[in-house]
């Protein structure tokens, strides 16, 4: 598999850059665990694409599972979402998963 893949995930004011896994929020750097750093990756692969329990845990390769993911996804969203409880970018889809919402998913130029 290709983890290695050059490209930055858009979503107005966040920027997140999978390799080297920095994530920005109008230019400045937030701190984001390696977790969440695997995870906001995996949505970032298939943006604007509901990702299951199940999906989650195969891109991470068994690393998350279960309701860990849903604990990953809600302190995510704590530093994401202005109200982690209607969120914008980290969208809950009822019995399906999560969806990134994302500006772009362009490759690097």
């Amino acid at each position: 598999s290709n983890d290695h893949f050059d490209m930055q995930i858009t979503f107005r004011p966040f920027l997140y850059e999978p390799d080297p896994g920095m994530l920005s929020k109008s230019g400045d750097r937030l701190h984001i665990t390696t977790a969440e750093q695997q995870l906001l990756t995996s949505f970032g692969k298939r943006p604007n694409q509901i990702l299951s329990r199940d999906d989650l845990s195969a891109a991470l390769n068994g690393r998350m599972e279960g309701l860990s993911i849903d604990v990953a996804v809600a302190r995510l969203r704590r530093k994401l979402e202005p109200d982690p409880r209607h969120p914008v970018y980290l969208q809950t889809v009822r019995n399906r998963g999560w969806m990134l919402r994302t500006d772009t998913a362009a490759p690097k130029r």
